[in-house]
C-alpha cells in the first residue's frame, strides 16, 4: 500500500505559484532585475531570450528595487527583457544516504554518470554560527610525527590549525608527513 502522507505534506508546503521578473541589465557577471520578493541568497534561474536552458543565479545584492544577481552557470544569451524565476528562497542541497561515494559538482548534482540522486532531506547552505566558547576545550595531545611541531608548537585533537608559507617552501610536504605520521 502507498503511503501518500508524506506526498500530501509535500503538497502542501510547495508553493504553486511563481515570482516572475525580468532582466534590466548585465554587466559581465552581475545581472539586473526586478523580481517581487526576492531576498539575499535567493535562488532564481534567468532564462535566455532565445529560450534555451536558463542559468541558476544567486541574488547577492540590491540597488533601489531591483535584485543584483551573480551567475552559477553559464549565462549565455541572458540579456536585457529575459525572465527571471525565483527557484528557492535560500540555497538548498538535498541530502541522503544515496550521497556517499558519489562525485558532486559545485552545486549537489551528480558528475559520475550513476544517474540521479533522490534527497530524503533538504537542508539550506548556509549553517549556523557556533559560538566558539560552546565548544569542547581540547585537552587531548595528538602528536604528529614531526619533531619540530611536537616539542615548540604542540597540537590538540580537534583544533584548528593554519599553515601559511610562500610557494615552493613545502607545505605539501609537511602535510604529507604529518598525515603519515599523526598518531
Amino acid at each position: 500500500m502507498i503511503d501518500f502522507g508524506k506526498y500530501l505534506n509535500t503538497l502542501s508546503t510547495a508553493r504553486l505559484e511563481r515570482d516572475l521578473g525580468t532582466v534590466t541589465e548585465v554587466k559581465g557577471l552581475l545581472i539586473k532585475g526586478f523580481i517581487p520578493e526576492v531576498s539575499l541568497g535567493s535562488v532564481c534561474e534567468v532564462f535566455p531570450i532565445h529560450g534555451k536552458e536558463g542559468a541558476l543565479c544567486e541574488v547577492v545584492g540590491f540597488e533601489g528595487p531591483q535584485a543584483l544577481m551573480m551567475p552559477l552557470t553559464p549565462l549565455q544569451g541572458v540579456g536585457h527583457g529575459s525572465l527571471i524565476v525565483l527557484k528557492e528562497t535560500s540555497a538548498k542541497l538535498g541530502l541522503s544516504d544515496e550521497l556517499l561515494g558519489r562525485v558532486l559538482d559545485g552545486l549537489g548534482r551528480p558528475m559520475d554518470r550513476k544517474g540521479n540522486v533522490i534527497s530524503e532531506v533538504e537542508r539550506s547552505i548556509y549553517a549556523d554560527t557556533v559560538n566558539p566558547l560552546d565548544r569542547p576545550p581540547i585537552d587531548e595531545v595528538m602528536g604528529l610525527g614531526v619533531r619540530s611541531i611536537d616539542a615548540f608548537a604542540t597540537l590538540g585533537r580537534g583544533q584548528r590549525v593554519g599553515i601559511m608559507a610562500g610557494s615552493g617552501v613545502g607545505k605539501s610536504v609537511l602535510l604529507g608527513m604529518m598525515a603519515k605520521n599523526a598518531n
